[in-house]
């Protein structure tokens, strides 16, 4: 799918993918406000930078297990997404992928996973526990900022750079 494809469709609501789309680029779906269904094929390899951005009402999310490039603040702005599983394939979760997801409470990561980018899921203010996986070694600067709902985070004993603020005003984190 083809970069800015669908871009301020704003009454798209419902997006089935044929299982032939194996690439969405950067911004496709871009601002479509009402999106709140996504069905992403099982063979999707990438998703581009902006691709859901700001799709308010786009709710839960599987990302397949092939898929192997997720684009920089490919969800950010997605308000209502509450729910977020990965499938094996990810290693890097770059800058502000997830950053505003204010009602983003359920995350299982990938086991694949090695580092997390710069405010990847600040401001996502209902998360109220995350267990990042053993093989988590990177999280960059402010990774789970304002996540003000954040009580309990466990962090895998191998890591090799935890970077400043990375959960900076999270008022009630308790351990």
């Amino acid at each position: 799918i083809g970069e800015y494809s669908f871009e301020y469709c704003v009454q798209l609501t419902k997006v089935n993918l044929p299982e032939s789309v194996r690439s969405i680029k950067e911004g496709a779906f871009y601002n479509c406000f009402k999106l709140s269904s996504v069905k992403l094929p099982d063979d999707l390899q990438q998703i581009g930078d902006y691709t859901f951005y700001c799709c308010h009402e786009l709710t839960g999310i599987t990302i397949p297990a092939k898929l192997k490039k997720l684009g920089e603040a490919a969800f950010i702005g997605c308000n209502k997404l509450d729910s977020l599983v990965f499938g094996s394939g990810i290693t890097v979760i770059k800058d502000d992928t997830f950053r505003g997801c204010s009602s983003l409470k359920n995350i299982v990561l990938p086991q694949t996973l090695d580092s997390i980018g710069f405010t990847a899921f600040a401001y996502c203010s209902a998360l109220e526990e995350l267990k990042l996986p053993a093989t988590v070694r990177t999280i960059a600067p402010a990774a789970f900022n304002h996540c003000i709902s954040l009580k309990e985070m466990t962090l895998p004993e191998g890591m090799t750079t935890i970077s400043a603020n990375i959960v900076g005003n999270c008022t009630n984190l308790t351990k």
